[in-house]
């Protein structure tokens, strides 16, 4: 749904993918997997129908997907389609198992060049407030990109919504690195005491900021990496995703 919205007001289109599998022993495994095909396009057909009116007018196309591993299967259809925007619903992952497991989420941010919004409808927005992750202790021009990336995607979130509230935030570490908030104020076009600027690490501070400001939307950067580095580097956005409250626009540049 949140999707076929934004489609309306961008006039995109909507690609709607699903991937299923089975495991279950079958003495005619083509069948299975034809029978199952079958089975999900009308589930997600169904779902797509729900959306009534909302639909009308939206170019909307589905496509589901026969894979053992449906994260992989995932990022292979975003590479494919080249997207302009990543609508994905997400749920927290305990700190061990967003360590240890390969989730989609934790793909979907190392590796996609579009913008991902992870859905978690928490339920927990307090009027239209929008927070911005910026790192202004940063001089190398990838994070610069990011900085500047992360900026443009909330001009055009106002443009369509004046009534946003917009609010940043940035971490430094010790005194020696201390960022003035009036420098992020300016930096980030908005009031002075909208301005968040706090010692510790960004993934702390980020979510400290947004426990006490309950914003609708939290837009955070991360840099996207290929090859070995995109299975061993972390980064601040997946560090705080399972500890934010909130949807999580993620914001993304290549390294």
């Amino acid at each position: 749904m949140r999707a076929v919205r934004i489609a309306r007001r961008a006039e995109a289109a909507v690609h709607a993918i699903l991937c299923c599998h089975s495991s279950a022993a079958c003495a005619d495994f083509a069948a299975l997997e034809r029978a199952e095909i079958l089975r999900n396009e009308l589930w997600l057909a169904h779902l797509i129908a729900k959306l009534g009116r909302l639909a009308d007018g939206v170019a909307l196309t589905t496509a589901v997907h026969w894979n053992a591993d449906w994260r992989e299967c995932l990022v292979q259809v975003v590479r494919d389609n080249k997207p302009d925007l990543i609508v994905k619903s997400t749920h927290t992952h305990g700190s061990i198992a967003r360590y240890l497991l390969k989730s989609s989420d934790w793909l979907l941010l190392r590796t996609a060049l579009a913008p991902v919004l992870l859905l978690k409808n928490a339920g927990e927005a307090s009027g239209r407030r929008i927070l911005l992750a910026l790192n202004l202790g940063v001089e190398d021009p990838v994070h610069q990109r990011l900085n500047e990336r992360i900026l443009t995607m909330a001009r055009e979130l106002c443009a369509e919504h004046a009534d946003y509230e917009i609010h940043a935030v940035s971490a430094y570490h010790g005194h020696d690195r201390f960022i003035h908030p009036p420098e992020l104020a300016e930096r980030a076009g908005i009031p002075l005491d909208r301005a968040h600027c706090r010692p510790g690490t960004p993934d702390d501070v980020i979510v400290e900021v947004a426990e006490v400001l309950k914003p609708e939307l939290v837009i955070i950067g991360t840099v996207s990496r290929d090859g070995f580095s995109a299975l061993t580097s972390g980064n601040t956005a997946e560090q705080a995703l399972d500890r934010l409250a909130t949807d999580v626009l993620v914001a993304t540049v290549a390294a």
